[in-house]
């Protein structure tokens, strides 16, 4: 059976669908962009959730959804706005699985482009350590950083440990026991005090949004540690008794003083009121007027 040209089959499998997130910090952040028709295109923030969110981040192998950004918040597209009015249940393997409009069908602008965070685009690890002891650093923007102890609550290290499957407890050591770390420093101040969340990033959903904005964490002690319940971290407890013994010796030495000058003070009041008593019958002399009359001689 011989076909003309006319009768030749084009098809477009499913497949060729894809899905991405751009101008983010790394492939799990960014704006929610998807490949059809030969084109990459956009997706409108209207009804955007983090049901929406969820299935983009689970589709992609980016764990769940932390925020779910509306106005282009990693900036505006161009070219194609795909989908319009997602709504996700959040079960769909893929997101144009979820009810929407058609495809091509909206009524936005790429001012409203949607975007993800998901909870795998920041790795951590424990280094100059064992496998669940050492100093804590955060893969974050491509490049390893540090962490600041500042304010760091015992829930915050719990959560650390369980996304490190290291069991569900540990402990600050002290500073620089496994090494000062060097670097940026990606976070601080990670203050947690729910035991709702599995993942570190869940503590710090705008960690991404400071740094573009140049407002990322400043910390003197790099070399803050962490070590799991239990692990004894190298001790110099030499190095650890100077400042103590430096205070013992001051406060000892300002007692010294204390006593000294208590002294003189007691002694200078003695002399005054011995001096007081000395002069005291000179001032008390009294003068009599006594009658003399001459006796003349027989």
């Amino acid at each position: 059976m011989q076909t003309g040209i006319a009768e030749d089959v084009s098809v477009v499998c499913a497949g060729s669908r894809k899905i991405r997130l751009v101008n983010g910090a790394g492939r799990c952040v960014g704006r929610v962009e998807i490949y059809y028709q030969g084109t990459w295109g956009t997706v409108c923030d209207d009804s955007w959730d983090l049901s929406d969110a969820s299935v983009v981040c689970q589709q992609l192998g980016c764990g769940h959804s932390i925020e779910a950004s509306a106005s282009a918040h990693y900036g505006e597209g161009s070219g194609q706005i795909w989908l319009d009015d997602v709504k996700c249940a959040g079960n769909e393997s893929e997101l144009w699985a979820c009810p929407s409009r058609s495809w091509g069908q909206h009524n936005c602008r790429h001012k409203e482009d949607a975007g993800v965070l998901c909870s795998e685009f920041m790795n951590l690890r424990l280094v100059n350590g064992g496998d669940c002891a050492g100093r804590l650093e955060v893969f974050y923007n491509g490049t390893w950083g540090s962490v600041c102890s500042n304010r760091m609550t015992e829930i915050t290290i719990e959560i650390i440990c369980k996304q490190l499957s290291c069991g569900v407890g540990g402990a600050l050591a002290r500073e620089f026991a496994y090494g000062e770390g060097s670097g940026p420093t990606w976070l601080d101040h990670i203050e947690r005090k729910r035991k709702q969340y599995t993942k570190l990033i869940s503590c710090v959903p705008r960690l991404y949004k400071l740094h573009r904005q140049g407002k990322a964490p400043r910390c003197a002690r790099k070399g803050r540690l962490f070590r799991e319940s239990g692990d004894q971290p190298p001790t110099d407890s030499g190095g650890d008794m100077v400042p103590i013994v430096i205070c013992i010796i001051l406060g000892v030495l300002l007692c010294l003083v204390l006593i000294i000058l208590a002294g003189q003070v007691r002694n200078a009041r003695a002399q005054q009121k011995v001096s007081r008593n000395v002069m005291q019958p000179f001032s008390e002399v009294v003068y009599e007027e006594i009658d003399y009359s001459p006796v003349k001689e027989k």
